[in-house]
């Protein structure tokens, strides 16, 4: 739910609305390991929540 509304609040702001470089908008997350977790593994879920997150909006 924290991640929907961050997300919520960059479209609310009109942050995908902006001129960019590029075609799409970009959205960067940093996500880093501990201890011996999976690296693969913590990409897959990380993956899985924003897209979780992004269909709570709707979009």
């Amino acid at each position: 739910e924290d991640l929907a509304r961050f997300l919520e609040t960059l479209i609310y702001v009109g942050n995908f609305d902006k001129e960019l470089p590029t075609p799409k908008p970009i959205v960067t997350f940093e996500v880093a390991p501990t201890g011996d977790e999976d690296p693969d593994l913590l990409i897959a879920g990380t993956k899985r929540v924003f897209k979780q997150a992004w269909s709570m909006l709707g979009a």
